[in-house]
């Protein structure tokens, strides 16, 4: 039998007055029509009820403790009841919101459970003192009182297998479409998933949930003891804001999900973005929201310009382009970003429980005044940072020199270094010049070509550091120009440097070398005042070919130099065969020289022993020389002096007890034996020296070019005399000027028993050339005689200390070989020598 029953606009307000379990229906205004069919048993008994029912407009109110006010423009629900009333079923329920719409599906049944199993029982101690919980027996200790404890026994377990009892299951789902997400709440139960419902209600606003999904399932013997079985969410939502940490910048216009649970709430973010920077995904998961205290893993794909991926990472609690001195304005270039967060979600979260990891790719980086001021340009480079630690490591370009680079920053106060940075690069000249290295001694006057270069850096949490920068200089050529000394390409080189600095500023290099395969050794420290000023070298070796000396240089701070120095030797041939440096009045580096060896090489194969030399030289030239030595088998004594006169010139001299070792040591002459050797002279504002050199009581041996100067001149005996203990001289005077690399001699002449000479001309120490011309006066102490002679030497000579005996040359051409001939047409020419003997007799006088 069935029975049909309609109902119109009732409301269900009016239903709460008529049985007190209706109760909570008082809030629902709502008025309500549909159709109720009943079927009923042969005895009257109802076994099915199907329903229907439409309504609204109007409002629905939900109780405690799941709160929830809807506004309903229309509603429809039907379902049944069937299993002999012990199950409800709801099909396609539907609630029009006014926008948001809602649909339910729902089961509801009773069916016979069996009771959950009875915890063991256990007896429980008492007394005095304590309350313990020991085993099912009981056994007081010996000698106690039993008076003073006592046993609560469990109560008797029951017999038999236990009763089943009627239990209520429910389960259901809920779709809701287009909820604007700021009005969310209004549409969540209170009491559905309140943990959920919180930190979603409170974290994402904005934007709307196109769709939501709820699936839920409890059970429990009566309403008020329903347990939670399962519960589920997931809500799609487009255009939202996500607050993920604070104080961290929200992420914006996110589309994506958001998947719920009682413990746990995720949001994956397909679309969205931050500052300037796309969303391309992110997972946000908040862990533990059934505990006192919630987690939080975050896991952010970002891209977009480097500026805003720094600007990102550098808010609280992060603070990361701040910690590594970076200006997130002065950056450039394009970023692809992983950020992974792990933290307890607390009001005041401190670094050291974040457990953060960020992953970036950093193309087209730049970095204005990265190092030295210099830009750091193109940069493709990778970026690892955690909570304690940053890694990177890439490629770039330091103001146009391409690098690679990778640096390691440590976050934690105790651990050091603090930061540790490693860079390499193939330098050339034009990169030099580019990173401002292109003064002496790397400027290129000195060193041309590619330089591969490796610096290391370490950074204490207190400022202070060291470095350390080693060089491959194979593929470069080195020059020393004061030493006329290069190092050409593909001959191996290498320098190192290793310094320390604090502040800032760089403090000292304490130690340096550089090395070549062709002869080059130098190993020292370099010091510095305040400022970075350059105060002082300490050279531990400097070889170079004949050189070996170790010594310092201290920079005053008037920018001269004070140098000194000790050792084996000093090759002194290249300075003193720059003749090209002679001449030209320019501003030179003042300084004080202070040196001592123990041989000081003046020509290719020459020396002195045991060197002293002293000097200083003012911005306009030398001023103050002195040089001590010895030279020559018997170790004679050399002096050379310069001292300044009243007007600015200068004056010289130069003095020896063996002569002939001194002009061979210069590489000057070759063939003078003995000798004592007396110059003096000056030197003037034009750097010009003039002076006289006299040498006397002296021999010449050999001397081909002498010989061959005699043999032309047809004079017997003289040249054989060469061969064997050489040829005496007793005077030798010679008037020289020496400007620039020009020696000019005037009136130069010397005399012998055997022999007198003249010559005047120029000397090309440039070009190696000659230009002489003189007289060859032959045996000179019967010439000399004859002019002496009262009466018959003025008929002769024509005058006082005359000649009659004498022969002119002119020699041109390289000094090696040069162009000879002689006239012999001036021999026995009376007269002709009218004032070489003069001048022979004053020196002679003398």
């Amino acid at each position: 039998m069935t029975l049909d029953v309609g109902f119109h606009a009732v409301q269900p307000s009016i239903l709460a007055t008529l049985d007190p379990r209706l109760k909570d229906l008082k809030d629902a205004d709502l008025p309500l029509s549909g159709a109720i069919g009943l079927r009923l048993t042969t005895g009257g008994v109802i076994e099915h009820i199907a329903f229907s029912i439409t309504g609204g407009p109007g409002s629905i109110i939900l109780p405690a403790p799941d709160v929830a006010h809807y506004n309903v423009r229309q509603m429809a629900i039907a379902g049944e009841i069937d299993e002999g009333l012990r199950r409800l079923t709801v099909k396609g329920a539907e609630l029009d919101l006014g926008g948001p719409k809602m649909v339910l599906n729902a089961v509801l049944e009773r069916r016979q459970t069996l009771p959950d199993p009875p915890k063991p029982s256990v007896a429980v101690v008492t007394s005095a003192k304590q309350t313990s919980v020991t085993g099912k027996r009981y056994h007081p200790q010996p000698g106690k009182s039993r008076s003073r404890s006592k046993v609560a026994l469990p109560p008797p377990e029951p017999f038999g297998p236990p009763m089943p009892v009627e239990t209520l299951f429910i389960s259901g789902d809920t779709a809701l479409t287009d909820v604007p997400i700021n009005a969310l709440r209004d549409y969540w139960p209170t009491g559905v998933a309140p943990n959920p419902r919180d930190w979603i209600t409170h974290h994402l606003s904005a934007g709307v949930v196109t769709s939501a999904h709820f699936a839920a399932a409890l059970h429990g013997i009566t309403p008020l003891t329903l347990a939670l079985d399962n519960l589920s969410g997931l809500l799609a939502v487009k255009g939202a804001t996500v607050d993920y940490l604070t104080p961290m910048p929200r992420l914006r216009d996110v589309d994506g999900r958001v998947m719920f649970a009682p413990d746990r709430v995720d949001v994956l973010a397909v679309a969205g973005g931050v500052y300037g920077l796309k969303l391309t995904e992110a997972k946000v998961a908040v862990l533990g929201l059934d505990k006192p205290v919630q987690s939080a893993d975050i896991d952010l794909a970002v891209e977009g310009p480097v500026t805003d991926a720094l600007r990102l990472i550098d808010n609280n609690p992060l603070n990361y382009a701040s910690k590594l001195g970076i200006n997130p304005s002065q950056t450039g270039g394009k970023a692809e970003a992983h950020i992974k967060l792990m933290f307890p979600l607390r009001s005041s979260l401190p670094l050291d429980k974040v457990i953060v990891s960020t992953d970036a790719m950093l193309k087209g980086f730049s970095l204005k005044g990265a190092v030295f001021d210099r830009d750091l340009s193109d940069g493709m480079v990778n970026m690892r940072v955690t909570a304690t630690t940053l890694e990177t490591g890439g490629t770039a370009a330091l103001a146009g020199v391409p690098i690679r680079l990778e640096w390691r920053e440590n976050f934690s106060p105790g651990v050091e270094p603090r930061s540790h940075y490693q860079v390499n690069g193939k330098i050339d000249d034009a990169g030099r010049h580019g990173l401002g290295f292109d003064f002496p001694p790397l400027g290129p006057e000195s060193l041309l070509g590619p330089v591969q270069t490796d610096l290391s850096a370490n950074i204490n949490h207190d400022g202070r550091g060291t470095f350390a920068v080693r060089t491959d200089l194979s593929a470069a050529e080195i020059r020393i120009p004061p030493m006329n000394w290069k190092k050409p390409p593909a001959v191996t080189a290498s320098a190192n440097v290793e310094g320390r600095f604090a502040g800032g500023a760089l403090k000292e290099l304490s130690r340096f070398t550089v090395v070549t395969g062709n002869g080059l050794d130098v190993r020292g420290k370099l010091g510095l005042a305040e400022a970075g000023r350059l105060w002082r070298i300490d050279f531990d070796r400097i070889r170079l070919n004949r050189t070996d000396l170790r010594g310092s240089v201290i920079a005053e701070p008037d920018g001269a130099f004070a140098i000194k120095a000790t050792g084996a030797g000093f090759d002194a041939f290249p300075l003193l065969s720059d003749h090209t440096a002679k001449g030209a009045n320019t501003a030179v580096t003042p300084l004080s020289l202070n040196l001592t060896t123990d041989r000081l090489w003046v020509s290719k194969e020459g020396f002195l022993d045991k060197a002293r030399f002293k000097a200083t030289r003012t911005g306009q030239g030398w001023k103050h020389v002195s040089l001590d030595a010895v030279t020559g088998t018997n170790g004679s004594d050399v002096t050379l002096r310069l001292a300044p006169k009243a007007d600015g010139a200068g004056e010289f001299t130069i003095t020896s007890a063996d002569a002939g070792a001194v002009l061979r040591a210069f590489d000057i002459y070759d063939n003078l034996i003995d000798g004592k050797l007396d110059v003096a002279g000056t030197v003037g504002s034009d750097d010009v020296y003039r002076g006289n050199a006299t040498i006397t009581e002296f021999r010449v041996i050999k001397a081909p070019l002498l010989a061959k100067l005699l043999t032309m001149a047809a004079l017997t005996g003289i040249p054989e005399s060469l061969t064997g203990d050489g040829l005496y001289f007793t005077t030798m005077v010679l008037p020289f000027t020496w400007d620039s690399d020009k020696i000019t001699v005037a009136e130069a002449r010397a005399h012998g028993l055997s022999l007198g000479l003249t010559a005047k001309g120029e000397v090309s120490l440039e070009h190696d050339t000659i230009n002489l011309e003189g007289t060859i006066v032959p045996i000179y102490s019967l010439n000399s005689l004859l002019g002496n002679l009262p009466l018959l030497g003025g008929l002769l000579t024509g005058e006082k200390g005359g000649g009659v005996f004498a022969a002119t040359y002119s020699m041109s051409g390289n000094t090696a070989a040069p162009e000879i001939s002689v006239n012999p047409l001036a021999v026995l020419t009376p007269g002709f020598l009218r004032r070489l003997f003069n001048l022979f007799d004053e020196t002679g006088k003398k």
